[in-house]
């Protein structure tokens, strides 16, 4: 299983397409930095308004992102508080910006969106066709276990086991790059992370935050044949992708979505586990 990079419009984006989940999708995608107008440190593709590019560049990078995936009829946003809030998105949310860190619908055509700089953006599809959900996960998200109360939610509201959930963990800061202090440490080790720690360097711990993702998802019971890595670490990749890590505060965010199909396709032995 794995992530395609392929040019969308003029948009280099890395789709999911290649599990049996995907059957039941209209999208599952994550962009990059590339294909928009945003100059300076947002060059390009920058997607938030909240980090000091104008507005009128934010605005035209939406526009081409719409224009490129104009199947979607609404696009849900997050204000990410860094939680574990999860927000179920029904009929009266469509085009809504909600606070939270994670979103959940079985609403057909609607994009869930995650605006990321190095946490880790997660996209869930369910088999048989069923509800999507997207999550941002940073390190206070994941050991807040945001990936495991999503799949409390897809659950307790649509009876989904985690067995039936395939999920992408999208580009993100991998442990070449984020170096933690002590209390990020002790905050995974609480949190029954700690092997997501993969090194010491003097004072400074090198975290993977995608394997603490896996552990939480592999933990509530996903399979971990059922879980795909798409894109590599962000703070590496320049041309890519934004970094907080890398860039400092004056930098863009990328997106990912997930968007489910509106025709039921269900999933059986034709499809490739891969």
């Amino acid at each position: 299983m794995s992530g395609t990079l392929a040019e969308t419009v003029s948009l280099p984006a890395w789709r999911v397409g290649d599990v049996p989940a995907a059957a039941s999708l209209q999208s599952a995608v994550f962009l990059g930095r590339r294909g928009g107008v945003s100059i300076g440190p947002f060059a390009s593709l920058n997607l938030s308004c909240a980090v000091g590019d104008p507005a009128a560049s934010v605005r035209e990078n939406w526009r081409r992102v719409q224009r490129a995936f104009p199947q979607v009829q609404h696009w849900v946003r997050m204000r990410q508080v860094h939680g574990n809030e999860v927000r179920v998105v029904a009929a009266q949310d469509l085009d809504a910006r909600l606070e939270c860190d994670a979103l959940v619908t079985d609403c057909a055509d609607v994009a869930l969106c995650v605006l990321t700089a190095d946490c880790v953006p997660l996209l869930l599809a369910t088999a048989p066709a069923g509800p999507v959900a997207a999550v941002h996960a940073g390190w206070r998200g994941t050991v807040a276990h945001v990936a495991t109360r999503t799949l409390e939610v897809l659950r307790q509201r649509y009876g989904v086991s985690p067995a039936d959930v395939w999920v992408a963990l999208g580009p993100a800061v991998g442990p070449c790059c984020y170096e933690v202090r002590e209390d990020v440490v002790t905050a995974l080790a609480r949190a029954g992370l700690e092997r997501a720690v993969v090194a010491q360097v003097e004072d400074r711990f090198r975290v993977d935050l995608r394997a603490a993702n896996r552990l939480c998802l592999q933990l509530a019971g996903v399979p971990p044949e059922q879980m795909i890595t798409v894109g590599g670490c962000t703070a590496c990749s320049r041309d890519d992708f934004f970094s907080y890590r890398r860039d400092g505060a004056r930098t863009g965010r990328q997106l990912s979505f997930i968007v489910r199909e509106a025709t039921k396709n269900l999933l059986g032995p034709r499809a490739n586990r891969g």
